[in-house]
């Protein structure tokens, strides 16, 4: 309880001191969230802080509701109504926090744009900064006192790399948009670091995000390194062989590289669960299937369900009582599918379709951070097919419309400088 009070104190210390820029606010209170994490060993408190601070900065100062947030609120209060009248209360708002909340914020943030009278460079640089020596020490306090072998983890759930990606974007950005600062602030160092936290995290949807946004990266790099043009393609495509292989396939011989990578898709229950949910779509009412069973609903309706779950749950039995009471899976797409059904997995994907479109924007501004953002966003629609991050998809996908805004910010403080040298 004292720690809880303390992270509330902390965070909103940490919004008064730094309310004109919360970029830098967000980052710290990410940060801070971060360590609590650890300390705790349990997310549901830590997290539902954490959102209310960052909601409550991103929400700021909005004249009008956006378009897509107010109908997109519309449509999921529906099913949170529904959830906490007649459905389990708890397991409702907890699906609505770690599951959904990440679109609402990327939504309000889409419409914010970066801070004023703040240097956008400078900015990602100390965010990029303060996060790696949260990351390093989080990764030395785990590795030495973790519960989980060869893997930056605490109490199941991935910690270590929760920030990194998103600072692996910011730092492609600021190398895609402002190279001297980028080499004299020794970002290829911190980007090294960022990336080793990554893998060691040992979670595939980690890798894949990072891996990604980094491809143009190292192609261009290369380039300007004075390598042509040919010699580029085939590093990056070198590249893009050995991180393929070395997230999509096991090898037996490398029992150790295994475990680390996690490369054995029969490792953890996700199996069991993807499992329990296909078999369930096929023999569920129509009514179900369009519609889920709610953000608080289980699937008691539905005839021979045990016998699903216990086929589902292998030689697990364990797995059965899991399988029917505990419904919010790793797999996103799954747990849409289950929740809300045909339409809601449509709507969602409407609303990363919408996040394309943006990244669509900057194209002829910047081509190659407009590769690494799509590629990124591609990474995180992957990554959800394992599990969602440590910050429930929150940093990352902030750090992608970061990176977007940053783009045409200085792009319109280039076009704006021009013409002032017209007059």
């Amino acid at each position: 309880m004292i720690s809880l009070i303390l992270m509330l104190v902390v965070g909103t210390y940490v919004c008064i001191k730094y309310k004109k820029n919360y970029i830098l606010c967000i980052s710290i209170l990410s940060s801070v969230y971060l360590v609590f994490l650890i300390a705790l060993k349990e997310m549901d408190v830590p997290f539902t802080i954490y959102y209310f601070f960052i909601f409550s900065l991103l929400a700021k100062r909005k004249k009008t509701i956006p378009k897509d947030f107010f109908l997109f609120g519309v449509y999921v209060f529906i099913y949170v109504l529904i959830g906490l009248l007649f459905q389990e209360r708890m397991n409702t708002l907890s699906v609505l926090l770690t599951r959904y909340g990440f679109l609402f914020l990327a939504l309000l943030q889409l419409s914010k744009g970066l801070p004023e009278n703040v240097d956008p460079t400078n900015n990602f640089i100390t965010v990029i900064r303060l996060g790696t020596i949260v990351e390093v020490a989080a990764a030395i306090y785990i590795l030495l006192y973790g519960d989980m072998t060869n893997r930056l983890a605490i109490n199941n759930q991935a910690v270590g790399g929760s920030l990194s990606i998103g600072l692996i974007i910011l730092s492609i950005a600021v190398f895609f948009m402002d190279e001297n600062e980028w080499s004299k602030n020794h970002q290829m160092t911190l980007l090294i670091i960022n990336f080793v936290i990554v893998v060691l995290s040992g979670t595939r949807g980690y890798m894949i995000m990072s891996l990604l946004p980094l491809i143009p990266f190292v192609y261009c790099y290369t380039l300007k390194r004075g390598r042509s043009k040919s010699k580029s393609v085939v590093i990056i495509t070198v590249y893009f062989i050995v991180a393929s292989l070395a997230i999509l396939y096991y090898d037996s011989l490398l029992t150790s590289v295994s475990s680390l990578f996690r490369l054995s898709e029969g490792i953890g229950y996700r199996t069991n669960e993807n499992a329990y949910i296909k078999a369930l779509f096929r023999v569920e009412p129509i009514f179900n299937k369009l519609f889920g069973f709610g953000l608080g609903g289980r699937a008691d309706n539905v005839p021979n369900n045990y016998s699903i779950a216990r086929t589902a749950s292998g030689t697990k039995t364990w797995m059965v009582y899991k399988l029917l009471t505990e419904t919010t899976c790793h797999n996103y797409w799954y747990m849409l599918l289950f929740k809300q059904g045909i339409l809601g997995v449509a709507v969602c994907s409407h609303l990363f379709m919408q996040f394309f479109l943006k990244i669509r924007s900057i194209r002829n501004n910047n081509k190659y951070l407009f590769f690494s953002l799509f590629l990124a966003l591609v990474g995180v629609i992957i990554s959800l097919t394992f599990r969602i991050s440590g910050t429930c998809g929150i940093f990352e996908i902030l750090c992608i419309f970061w990176s977007l805004d940053y783009c045409k910010t200085l792009n319109q403080m280039v076009q704006t400088s021009s013409s002032y040298d017209e007059l």
